[in-house]
């Protein structure tokens, strides 16, 4: 007796017939080799100069409508790769580009502390620090009044150009 788990005769492929990958429609781009954003990525010079134990800032795909910036150090570089451990986990990253093969998401290596620093990101990082603060010790008045405060200035700095 046969499994279960095998193909019936109705689900297998009729003899002599070819199979072929879906096809994209007309004028659809595959996305293979589509830059994340190159304007910031390190450049290649700057991706062969890398040498084990340098720090790298990872910028990944958009997490609540920001980039997520982290900082990891290089373990070692293959031939076609560059390997960065982030705390216990490890990825690679193309030489040739600098975006991270596999994985997940997109993520690319960008030069160390450039990230585009508007003043909306600022203001949202100072109230996310603040309100994490304040989620971490819920019991505790002065992180309450620090959250707040924290709200305070960015209204007021965001309202300030305004009259």
């Amino acid at each position: 007796m046969i499994p279960s788990c095998y193909p019936t005769a109705a689900y297998l492929p009729r003899p002599g017939a070819t199979f072929q990958a879906p096809r994209l429609p007309p004028g659809t781009d595959r996305g293979e080799g589509e830059p994340v954003s190159a304007q910031n990525r390190l450049t290649t010079e700057q991706l062969a100069a890398l040498t084990p134990g340098d720090s790298v800032t990872i910028e990944s795909g958009l997490e609540y409508n920001r980039r997520r910036y982290v900082t990891g150090t290089v373990a070692r570089i293959t031939e076609r790769h560059v390997v960065v451990r982030i705390g216990t986990y490890v990825e690679c990253y193309r030489l040739r580009d600098g975006i991270r093969h596999g994985g997940a998401g997109r993520a690319e290596l960008v030069p160390l502390g450039q990230r585009l620093d508007n003043d909306d990101e600022r203001w949202a990082r100072r109230i996310d620090h603040a309100y994490r603060e304040r989620s971490r010790h819920c019991g505790d008045m002065h992180r309450l009044q620090a959250l707040h405060a924290a709200i305070g200035e960015v209204l007021e700095e965001s309202t300030a150009g305004v009259r």
